[in-house]
């Protein structure tokens, strides 16, 4: 369990704080005259230049910014220095020398902003961009129809992954640096750009030099103790009771049998460990009948530990989702305006805790290093596993007020501590 007291750093909307402009390049100004540290018109002294006392993020050295850096970047690698872990790419291979950055949620192509998304307006290369708040992203993104309208410079070639929640996959064609002005300040923004025709999204690092968040590291208040008395809520592996998944797919799609993939010498050990760990949990079962689809495996490092999923690609063009109406933190907010205590709980392995029926297993079947395994539990990467943990999440906790989904957490809110600590017992018990 989770609450806004706890001492992760929460996000929220700012209204003024300090920030660090930097001076607008003039256009037509020679090489000869421009400032080797911040790539502006040069200063009287060294004292005037924004760079001074900042960091690159590409060589990470002091007094200069990324785009003026002299020392050669690795190919295909983003240097902004994140702390996230290596996923591959769904290729040939398992692994790339990538990053993952997770986006959120992104609007359906074509679909209107709703009127309670959080936006804003942009000068981007002195053309306005209106730019969708993303405060759970970890990177800034824009489609390449946006972008083509912005410049035409050449996009830096990456192979980083950009992933939603519940595995949902961006194509990213390249990354780009890009002029940027608002409230009067200028900054140099770095974005993702897609094929997807996704909404511009501005992730956290920016939202926190634009000014538009602030960081909160602690809130007062008092947190109930909960945990030794719902013991078994908060260790293992949960299931949701009374509940089978079945994966509807269309039966005029072909089926496709994926063969193994090459897993790196380094990663076999760790594969294996969490293959037999994943069967004990019963999340997987070992296959030796044959199955009409199988998927390929995929294996993430992160944090020293291996995650195994499906690469089911082709297995999600067959599958007929759910459509159910996905709830977002704007959504939410609304619904609480005199609230002021908050829990958040964040349901472990959340897919997991969803069994599937044996049907459905077996178009979970994929190919491993040490043969083939179907999984018992939704796995993540199905293209309507989001959909059918909203749906069955929303039939869990119907009838207890104040309590809503969005991703795979649980939000219980009240407006003091009696009302909020009699609905959190409420969920706990449920």
């Amino acid at each position: 369990m989770k609450t806004l007291s706890t001492e992760k750093a929460v996000l929220v909307a700012a209204k003024s704080t300090r920030s660090r402009p930097t001076s607008k390049p003039g256009k037509n100004t020679s090489h000869k005259s421009l400032c080797g540290r911040c790539g502006n018109k040069r200063h009287r002294s060294e004292e005037d230049c924004p760079a001074m006392g900042e960091l690159c993020r590409n060589c990470k050295r002091p007094n200069h910014f990324a785009k003026v850096c002299r020392t050669k970047k690795d190919k295909g690698q983003y240097s902004a220095g994140r702390n996230v872990s290596s996923v591959q790419q769904m290729d040939n291979d398992d692994t790339t020398d990538g990053n993952e950055f997770f986006v959120g949620v992104t609007n359906t192509p074509g679909k209107p902003l709703k009127n309670n998304t959080w936006t804003v307006n942009l000068s981007l290369e002195s053309k306005t961009v209106t730019v969708q708040i993303d405060t759970g992203a970890q990177c800034n993104v824009m489609s390449q129809k946006t972008y083509s309208t912005l410049s035409r410079e050449r996009l830096i070639k990456v192979k980083d992954n950009l992933v939603g929640f519940g595995g949902q996959k961006l194509c990213p064609i390249g990354r780009t640096q890009l002029e940027c002005s608002y409230k009067s300040k200028f900054y140099v923004l770095e974005f993702f750009v897609t094929k997807e025709n996704v909404p511009t999204l501005l992730g956290q690092d920016s939202l926190e030099e634009l000014n538009l968040v602030k960081r909160i590291y602690s809130a007062k208040s008092e947190t109930v103790d909960v945990m030794s008395e719902f013991d078994d809520v908060f260790t293992g592996l949960g299931c949701v009771k009374d509940v089978i998944h079945h994966i509807m797919i269309d039966p005029d799609v072909p089926p496709v049998v994926h063969p193994p993939r090459k897993v790196p010498v380094a990663l076999r050990a760790k594969v294996k460990e969490e293959l037999k760990r994943m069967e004990e949990l019963d999340v997987i079962e070992k296959v030796t009948s044959p199955t009409l689809w199988v998927s390929s495996m995929v294996s993430i490092l992160k944090n020293d530990k291996v995650r195994i999923c499906l690469d089911p690609k082709d297995l999600n063009k067959a599958i007929r989702r759910e459509h159910f109406p996905m709830r977002t933190v704007e959504d939410v907010v609304s619904q609480m305006p005199n609230s002021k205590v908050f829990s958040v709980l964040d349901a472990s392995s959340g897919f997991w805790q969803i069994k599937l029926d044996k049907e459905s297993s077996k178009l979970c079947t994929f190919n491993s290093p040490n043969g083939r395994y179907m999984f018992k539990r939704l796995p993540f990467g199905i293209a309507s596993a989001p959909e059918v943990f909203q749906s069955v999440m929303s039939q869990v906790f119907d009838g207890i007020e104040a309590v809503e989904i969005v991703a795979d957490d649980i939000l219980i809110w009240g407006e003091d501590d009696n009302q909020h600590e009699h609905r959190l017992r409420q969920v706990l018990e449920s």
